[in-house]
């Protein structure tokens, strides 16, 4: 493996650079440690997928302080696992980074743990109104067996999400000596009474009495889903035009629909009931002949109809002191891995971010990118195939659709905020790194600059980065082999004479930099703007002015 390719963001990728780095990472100690194992097991027993559940597991593996030969026998779990995805046997690999979690846990591994770590809980849907019983099965996840399984019972409660919130209990029942898979056990979750939330099934496998396995699984209520839902969209069809705020009205219902259709998760932090509230209150604005968003100042929660079938969020800054007249740069946002592009503004750096926005003029926009896996389609095949495996998205198509989506989102807010087109540029953390040098070499006329932030830059074709100036960031405290990869890429980039820079942001590791594009990725904006032919087309980027050199390190 090259180093350029260790820092891939994306499962198997993922794993391999876990198991390149791990290494070379400094241990972690004391109560440091402690709570980083902690909050790691916290989100493998949460995990839904198998990108959850492989990010929670490279958790463990890098917050490890066990032995090297217990480090070595959970390493070999993980290449079992990354073989396994590589091959399409999404089964297999659960199993091994169960395997691998037990290791890095010092709990015990044998048959009775193999089966248990195979038993799962699959709602039929995850947001729902607790006035009606919501059939799940009990089921397994990859298959295993244990002699020992007429002893082992199922009990399942339900509890607000968070620490120390009260657990009510819905039932209790033996397992089943069968196999679950092909027989899955059929059960209903009675909610009622329960308030409109985010929630968790709290599900614990004993066996006589004993806890051998505990794990969670999200669910938002939302009271009056299908009442309001309906009312909702009959007072929206009474209304014409205003593009942005009926989609944004519409959009928890349609979220609603979409998760419980398996397209998508339900994203973290998402409050059904705050967002139909603000539905209601953005319907109230329509009907009084009132648009609150088109063309609003501050930081906004927007959405549209894309072409998708679904309603795509983004979010939006624009600077209070605009006054509706100038033209200003707009910077495109691409998130982590798995996040979505909320990260950026409720994140521990919002405060930062928008200061640097407004003291530079920016308007700022994230995207979703359709799906938090893709990438924003620079993932691997493999893993996009995986985020389509869903009824209605063909395998194929996730990729396009996270692009477009950027795009889309571009275009809707550059003609209503009439930005200057000249002066449209990327930044991308994570995943959003390699999808910003991924949308830069197919769509760069679009752009006059980018920058990405912890990643080494991975090119296949050029394209159009060959006039798209480039700024790779790294945190300065990063392991030496994660610097030595960004540098070592940009090199090979700049050998095929690509305007490729690179930095090292002083003081910091890239987990914490990069949560927000530094003061120096928008002084590096500043300095390029794309030249318009005479006809509105596109002539390439050039300095804002003369003079004007590359940022960053060589």
């Amino acid at each position: 493996m090259t180093h350029a390719r260790l820092t891939q963001g994306w499962l198997a990728g993922l794993l391999a650079s876990v198991l390149c780095l791990a290494p070379a990472l400094a241990p972690a100690q004391g109560q440091d440690a402690a709570d980083r194992i902690a909050a790691a097991l916290q989100a493998f027993k949460a995990a839904q997928d198998l990108d959850q559940l492989a990010a929670a597991v490279a958790q463990l593996r890098v917050a490890s302080t066990l032995p090297a030969a217990q480090n070595a026998q959970a390493d070999r779990q993980l290449f079992a696992s990354q073989e396994a995805l590589a091959g399409g046997r999404g089964g297999e690999a659960r199993r091994a980074l169960a395997q691998a979690a037990a290791i890095l846990t010092g709990a015990t591994w044998g048959a009775r743990e193999e089966y248990a770590a195979s038993i799962a809980i699959d709602p039929a849907m995850l947001v729902v109104d607790p006035e009606s019983p919501v059939p799940a099965l009990v089921t397994q996840r990859f298959p295993a067996s244990w002699s020992g399984a007429e002893t082992l019972s199922l009990r399942v409660g339900i509890a607000a999400d968070g620490a120390g919130a009260a657990l009510r209990q819905l039932w209790s029942t033996p397992l089943p000596a069968r196999d679950l898979a092909g027989e899955p056990l059929a059960v209903d979750l009675d909610l009622r009474g329960l308030t409109s939330g985010r929630y968790e099934l709290r599900a614990e496998l004993l066996e006589r009495g004993q806890r051998v396995r505990d794990w969670t699984v999200p669910l938002a209520v939302v009271e009056h889903l299908e009442r309001d839902g309906a009312a909702t969209a009959a007072r929206l069809g009474a209304i014409s035009g205003h593009d942005a705020a009926t989609a944004a009205a519409r959009y928890p219902f349609d979220l609603a629909r979409t998760v419980n259709g398996w397209r998508r998760r339900i994203p973290a932090g998402f409050d059904f009931g705050a967002a139909i509230a603000r539905s209601g209150e953005l319907l109230g604005a329509l009907e009084r002949g009132e648009d609150p968003l088109t063309r609003a100042t501050g930081v906004q929660r927007r959405a549209y109809a894309s072409e998708a079938g679904e309603i795509l969020p983004y979010r939006l800054y624009v600077p209070e002191r605009w006054d509706g007249r100038r033209a200003l740069p707009l910077l495109v946002l691409l998130h982590a891995d798995g996040d979505e592009g909320d990260a950026f503004f409720d994140g521990p750096q919002r405060e930062a971010l928008l200061k640097l926005a407004a003291q530079y003029q920016y308007i700022l926009v994230a995207p979703s990118g359709y799906r938090p896996q893709a990438a924003f389609g620079s993932a691997p095949a493999r893993v996009l195939a995986r985020a389509g495996a869903r009824p209605g998205i063909a395998p194929g198509s996730v990729g396009a659709l996270a692009e477009r989506d950027v795009l889309d989102v571009v275009e809707r807010v550059a003609a209503e905020y009439g930005v200057d087109r000249r002066r449209i540029y990327l930044y991308g953390t994570g995943g959003g790194g390699s999808g910003a040098w991924s949308i830069g070499s197919k769509y760069g006329a679009t752009f006059a600059a980018l920058a990405s932030c912890g990643i080494a830059p991975q090119v296949g074709t050029p394209g159009a980065l060959t006039q798209l100036p480039a700024l790779a960031l790294i945190g300065a405290r990063d392991p030496n082999l994660r610097r030595q990869a960004v540098r070592e890429a940009v090199q090979e980039l700049r050998a095929q004479r690509l305007p490729v820079s690179r930095l090292e942001i002083a003081g910091q590791l890239s987990q914490d930099a990069c949560a927000t594009p530094p003061a120096r990725a928008f002084q590096f904006y500043g300095l390029y703007q794309r030249r318009l032919s005479a006809a509105g087309g596109d002539a390439g980027a050039a300095p804002a002015a003369s003079g004007a050199a590359p940022a960053g390190r060589r």
